[in-house]
């Protein structure tokens, strides 16, 4: 359900073979990992380091995200810190090499975060775009809303909901340093997929099961 989720919700359009596309896959792979390796299956927490090392060489921003996502798994026990640790050294090591590419486009746009929001679509000159405007707004809405009530939901059943909340409301963090060419927000909503309808899907099949509509199968 959370595949079918990610891929009816995301409206953004970057799902064609292009480095943003394979980037979102490694990204969800490093993180799955570096959460994976948190207990005896260390073997994991290496694994997650040359697929970030792939991701670093894929996409520009991406793993900024995997990074602020992981350093706060590492805050909540969730990973361990040498990953987080080793995963900046890469990172770092790479944006010093390229530095001078990075400059021409500069790499930090300030802490204004509506101004980092700001989109660099054009006006909106029919009613169809409109239509289109309104709908895109109400899924970014309607999704962050689901996941955090489902965030709620696992915190009061005392299920699981740190991981899934810290990847999925992290990417937000993102505007607090980057506009992106007016291009953050739209990336702020892809990233959150990686994780939202994860949350949302828990909560839905546990209302589901609260009001008797379905029973998972015994094992």
């Amino acid at each position: 359900m959370a595949a079918f989720l990610v891929v009816v919700l995301n409206w953004v359009g970057q799902d064609y073979f292009a480095p943003q596309a394979v980037g979102l896959v490694l990204a969800v792979a490093a993180v799955a990992l570096a959460i994976a390796g948190r207990g005896r299956r260390v073997a994991a927490s290496w694994c997650a380091l040359p697929v970030f090392g792939c991701l670093v060489l894929t996409h520009q921003l991406t793993p900024f995200w995997v990074l602020l996502a992981v350093w706060a798994l590492v805050l909540l026990r969730m990973a361990r810190a040498w990953v987080g640790a080793a995963m900046t050294v890469l990172l770092a090591g790479y944006l010093v090499a390229h530095l001078d590419a990075v400059a021409s486009y500069g790499l930090f746009s300030g802490l204004d975060v509506i101004a980092n929001a700001r989109t660099n679509i054009g006006p909106v000159v029919t009613w169809q775009q409109e239509m289109v405007s309104a709908f895109t707004r109400a899924t970014a809405l309607g999704l962050w809303a689901a996941a955090a009530a489902a965030a709620l939901w696992a915190w009061r059943t005392r299920r699981p909901w740190m991981s899934a909340t810290v990847v999925g409301a992290g990417p937000m963090a993102l505007l607090l340093a980057q506009g992106y060419g007016g291009e953050a927000l739209l990336r702020v909503f892809l990233y959150s997929l990686a994780a939202a309808p994860c949350s949302s899907r828990r909560c839905s099949c546990g209302c589901c099961r609260a009001a008797g509509w379905w029973r998972p199968r015994p094992r």
